[in-house]
């Protein structure tokens, strides 16, 4: 059908949020081992990116943190002073707000290589524009965490699963501070059993990975995150595209192919041919000739000649001795 050229256009569909794509539809299964399986090749395949960047990541936020204990061991400031109190909880909240950017820069690293992207090194460090709304989740999601804890631990765990996704709402799909949080609470629904079970294998990797001198932890840290980004993915219903595995695959679908249609063909109509007509001939009429007439011919007149004259005696006196003699 001809478009009319003078019909308004067409309203176009939204577009989805900066942070990611939209949700995909409901949620999709999933289960621990596959989460596990999904991190762990992950980190396999982009093993720079992941561990690397992660690591550069809790060093730079964690080390600010320590800043007082430093200053309190070389004699700088006195512990239980006014001064030290001031210091801790200035450099406290400077690490807070560092590890809040960097967190940012982290879970986009986890949200490309959960949707099968290369992770790009750089964004690491591209938190400045998520790192306030995301101070603010965890924030309120430790108060959250420590209240349940006070009332008899259970409701603390049931806040920590209900809430432990609000971080990636934040980044993927730019959202507040409350949003987050609803948006977390409301994916988890019906899910907090499954989630239960994946924090405990979390925790047994992650009290595995220090007994090997801590090394393992900076390799268990990225893979159990990539794995908590993808159940976010199942969870929101977003596609989930996963390294690539089985090394540089396998033939093309359908094999390589066979020979063609009615195969490679027979030999021409009537075959390749003979011989040409008549053969391919005998010798020349007459043959090929016999010696020219009269022969070859004989000796030349007076035949090869005789020896020289006089025989063929040796010189006069003989050859004679060697000079000197022979004695």
């Amino acid at each position: 059908m001809a478009q009319n050229p003078y019909a308004a256009p067409n309203p176009q569909p939204p577009m989805a949020p900066m942070g990611g794509p939209a949700m995909g539809g409901p949620a999709q299964p999933w289960s621990v081992g596959e989460a596990i399986n999904f991190g762990w090749e992950a980190v396999k395949r982009w093993f720079v990116p992941l561990v690397f960047a992660n690591g550069i990541a809790m060093f730079l936020g964690g080390s600010i943190g320590q800043i007082p204990n430093i200053l309190q061991q070389s004699g700088i400031i006195e512990p239980g002073t006014i001064v030290t109190g001031v210091v801790s909880i200035v450099f406290g909240l400077v690490g807070f707000l560092v590890g809040a950017f960097f967190q940012v820069g982290q879970l986009r690293l986890f949200l490309q290589a959960a949707r099968g992207q290369e992770p790009d090194f750089m964004l690491v460090f591209s938190g400045a524009d998520r790192f306030v709304p995301m101070a603010g989740v965890t924030l309120l999601v430790a108060i959250a965490t420590a209240l349940g804890l006070i009332a008899l631990v259970v409701p603390g765990i049931i806040v920590i699963l209900g809430l432990g996704m609000a971080s990636i709402f934040c980044v993927d799909k730019n959202m507040g501070v409350m949003e987050s949080l609803r948006a977390s609470w409301n994916v988890t629904t019906g899910h907090k059993m499954d989630l239960l079970l994946y924090g405990i294998v979390a925790v047994i990797f992650m009290f595995l990975s220090m007994l090997a001198c801590c090394v393992g932890y900076f390799v268990a840290m990225p893979l159990l995150w990539v794995g908590w980004v993808f159940i976010y993915m199942r969870l929101t219903g977003q596609p989930v595209g996963g390294p690539p595995q089985g090394g540089f695959g396998g033939p093309p679908q359908d094999g390589f192919g066979g020979p063609p249609q009615g195969g490679f063909g027979g030999p021409p109509q009537g075959g390749f041919g003979g011989p040409p007509q008549g053969g391919f001939g005998g010798p020349p009429q007459g043959g090929f000739g016999g010696p020219p007439q009269g022969g070859f011919g004989g000796p030349p007149q007076g035949g090869f000649g005789g020896p020289p004259q006089g025989g063929g005696a040796p010189p006069g006196g003989g050859y004679g001795p060697p000079p000197g003699g022979g004695g």
